[in-house]
């Protein structure tokens, strides 16, 4: 191991066995109060950092890494030594996008409402689920003024995902996906808390070609979609915030949300390539629901859009109801 110093303009080169650098390295920074270079100041004694003792580091890669300055001496430069360091692997993190799906053009969405236990994430963790993460989003939903998707139990929204606050600022933009719900095969049940089964269409190409199967052209959808929207008569008509925990128990999405108007609902939801999965994914709802004792929504409740909608929509759900897509 080669350790170079500089000393009034000569260089000395001198070849030492790593144990003994890192001693010499051990005792010139404990005098110096466990400090190493900061990367933004090198080679001025203000730079110095400390080490917080807590962080359970090895000091040796700290000073490496750092260059630690020895004050009144000369600067160590660990180059060998980093170059044998064995590299760490990096931590998976789990990451959730603005829909919390990945892309694509289409999967048959089965899922179920429930009430929200008190002791939801005990109660997966459990049963071996695991907790994946958390995720703060803006949706806003799209309709004619006549309601013609709603009528259909079509569902098209713009899903935002929102970044940390300043205060009194609202929230960043940090993600924007599209999507929009068919009910699967032209059936439909009625929401409130029954099994659902959707065809979901993600991504503006996949939502425009879908709108287009259901008679609505959108023009340039690529350029400006919701511009394109308002011209092919769709436009905005309910918005509200989401903050959503994800879990997942034995292959099943388990989502604790809590909207901005107050109301905090469960959903188990498994997403399918095909028909040939429905059964199975259904199954494993009802089972995953039994385990964590999942407990159904009142009579004539739903999720988070169908309460929106009861609460502050009285025009889309006279629609709903008269066309009966709810009660």
């Amino acid at each position: 191991m080669e350790l170079f110093i500089e000393n009034r303009g000569a260089l000395l080169a001198a070849t030492l066995s790593w144990h003994a650098m890192q001693l010499r390295a051990v005792g010139s920074v404990v005098r110096q109060q466990r400090c190493v270079m900061s990367p933004s100041t090198a080679g001025t004694p203000e730079g110095l950092t400390a080490v917080p003792p807590r962080l359970g580091l090895h000091r040796h890669r700290q000073w490496a890494v750092g260059g630690a300055m020895l004050s009144g001496g000369p600067m160590l430069a660990f180059r060998h030594a980093l170059r044998r360091q064995p590299k760490r692997p990096k931590r998976k993190l789990a990451t959730l996008s603005a829909s919390g799906k990945g892309g694509g053009e289409a999967k048959f969405e089965i899922e179920q409402k429930f009430q929200m236990p008190p002791d939801l994430f005990e109660r997966v963790l459990a049963e071996g689920g695991v907790e994946i993460g958390s995720v703060e989003f803006a949706d806003t939903y799209f309709d004619t003024s006549l309601n013609a998707l709603a009528e259909q139990d079509c569902w098209l929204r713009r899903r935002d995902a929102l970044g940390p606050a300043e205060p009194g600022q609202e929230p960043k933009i940090m993600d924007e996906s599209w999507e929009l719900k068919v009910p699967r095969g032209g059936e439909r049940k009625k929401s409130g808390g029954e099994t659902t089964e959707f065809r979901e269409y993600l991504g503006i190409e996949a939502v425009a070609t879908a709108l287009a199967e259901l008679g609505f052209t959108v023009d340039q959808p690529s350029k400006a979609f919701e511009a394109a929207l308002k011209g092919a008569g769709i436009e905005p008509f309910a918005d509200f915030k989401t903050r959503r925990s994800k879990l997942e128990l034995d292959g099943v999405s388990v989502d604790a949300d809590q909207a901005s108007f107050g109301l905090e609902v469960m959903e188990l939801e498994v997403l399918c390539d095909s028909d040939a999965e429905i059964p199975d994914a259904r199954a494993r709802i009802d089972a995953v629901a039994t385990k964590i004792g999942a407990l159904p929504l009142p009579p004539n409740t739903g999720g988070k859009l169908e309460t929106y909608v009861r609460r502050f929509c009285p025009k889309v759900l006279a629609r709903l109801i008269e066309t009966g897509v709810l009660e």
